[in-house]
């Protein structure tokens, strides 16, 4: 059975996760209670999200490093867009969209014109960065609504 173990990376690191969770659990029961497993699921939303993004990519053996910073470019619109007074359905299509363009960029730079994805990712996570920077001029956004603030709610993921 340890065999078995040692050699299967996928078990290993589901052990490894499974005993990350459990063992504080054993040293303070509160750990495992229904709200603090709802604050971590809350806190872990946009993680997830990107994670499930990030794993379609690397089924292909692949790697994308751009997408923090396509995610910072598309929550810099969304702001935008919500601070210039447009509603929150029509900024999160464009923002959804813009994703969508950021990663068919991407795509393009990979599939099509055959650069190793490491650096096209590398390259375009510059580029993004650099269009946020030029949209905010490097402050933050602020006063954004608060039913922005509602969608992070646990609940509705």
């Amino acid at each position: 059975m340890l065999k078995f173990i040692q050699n299967n990376r996928e078990i290993t690191a589901l052990l490894a996760v499974v005993l990350l969770f459990v063992l504080p659990g054993f040293l303070d029961r509160q750990y495992l209670s229904v709200q603090t497993l709802t604050m971590v699921y809350s806190s872990a939303q946009i993680l997830i999200l990107l994670a499930m993004g990030a794993t379609l990519v690397m089924l292909t053996r692949n790697i994308d490093v751009s997408v923090g910073s396509i995610t910072g470019m598309c929550a810099v619109l969304l702001g935008m867009l919500l601070n210039a007074g447009y509603s929150l359905p029509v900024a999160c299509v464009a923002t959804l969209l813009l994703g969508l363009l950021a990663g068919f960029f991407n795509g393009v730079l990979v599939a099509w014109l055959k650069i190793p994805a490491i650096v096209a990712t590398l390259g375009t996570l510059g580029l993004y960065r650099g269009i946020m920077l030029l949209w905010t001029g490097g402050k933050w956004i602020e006063g954004l609504p608060a039913e922005l603030k509602q969608l992070s709610a646990p609940l509705l993921l």
